[in-house]
């Protein structure tokens, strides 16, 4: 039996809700301004998770991921994510 809050119990409303911010989303190119390795340590990070753009590739995706292969721009965009995780920073990247 679960107990409901009533005036009697000297609550007048019930306990005020802790929001919790939502998170930030960045952009690729806003992410990476961020991160504090290079570009280079970034595209080591997206080979070990299965990438299989050059570095002359990689650099460009940051640049422009519109132009890039959609399953590509998911590596780069999940190695990034984990580069600033490692650091704390809490975002989304899109």
């Amino acid at each position: 039996m679960t107990a409901a809050l009533s005036p009697a119990d000297g609550h007048d409303h019930p306990p005020a809700l802790h929001l919790v911010p939502a998170r930030r989303t960045l952009t690729l190119l806003e992410a990476t301004r961020l991160c504090p390795v290079s570009t280079k340590v970034l595209w080591v990070e997206y080979l070990t998770l299965g990438g299989g753009e050059s570095l002359e590739q990689f650099t460009a995706h940051l640049a422009d991921p519109a132009q890039g292969d959609p399953t590509e721009h998911g590596l780069v965009v999940q190695a990034v994510a984990e580069v600033l995780a490692d650091e704390g920073v809490d975002v989304d990247v899109a």
